[in-house]
């Protein structure tokens, strides 16, 4: 998951910056427009249905990692083996079991919200080439906008970067959970207060955002 995570968003968000510039560089959007639908229906439907597919791209990327992770793998108690020979449980496969509902729900909201981050994107632009382009880069500076954040943990919690894995770091709740059943002491997610509403916010705004640039479009 935490290779397959910051494709999948790539790919998803990518997808989404096309919806509504792919349509404008065809020249297909006016005759989209004068539909006997208002504009936020059309803005509705459309998104609607890259929700769907971003829920089950992730549900297949799910199902694959647990079925290739329970083939190859055992689960079973983390253990350190003892001078006496002896196994000591530094981590139980209960404890891992409790945390992986959690993480394999977690990265639902993040997600969408990039879902919708490329589909904003791409209703503002008109060019489909010019808004993948921008969508790529808008991804790679929120990503390592983490980085360069002055300071304080909660301001980068705000960044929906903060709560996927990621080939620059980070402290997602997927990150936090790997480095638990390695037995790392020290593992933590700081921005575990944030998951749910942050991603949440970025993605209502990112729908007002793109109704606002449908409505402003001439049919």
């Amino acid at each position: 998951l935490k290779t397959g995570l910051p494709i999948l968003m790539v790919l998803i968000t990518c997808l989404a910056s096309q919806s509504i510039s792919g349509e404008q560089s065809k020249g297909t959007l006016r005759y989209l427009l004068i539909r006997p639908m208002n504009r936020m229906q059309i803005s509705l439907s459309k998104l609607s249905s890259l929700i769907l597919i971003c829920i089950a791209s992730y549900a297949v990327l799910v199902i694959s990692v647990l079925c290739i992770s329970s083939y190859f793998f055992d689960f079973k108690d983390l253990s350190e083996i003892l001078p006496n020979g002896k196994l000591f449980p530094l981590v139980t496969k209960e404890e891992m079991f409790n945390y992986l509902t959690p993480v394999i729900l977690g990265p639902i909201i993040p997600l969408l919200s990039y879902t919708a981050i490329g589909f904003a994107i791409g209703s503002w632009i008109k060019n489909n080439v010019a808004a993948f382009a921008e969508t790529l880069g808008f991804i790679v500076f929120i990503d390592i906008g983490r980085a360069i954040v002055p300071s304080g943990d909660n301001i980068i919690g705000w960044l929906p970067s903060a709560h996927l894995p990621s080939p620059f770091g980070g402290h997602s709740f997927l990150t936090f959970y790997c480095n638990m059943v390695q037995g790392v002491s020290n593992a933590a997610n700081p921005y575990a207060d944030l998951s749910i509403i942050s991603p949440l916010i970025w993605l209502v705004l990112m729908i007002i955002l793109a109704m606002i640039a449908l409505n402003r479009k001439a049919g």
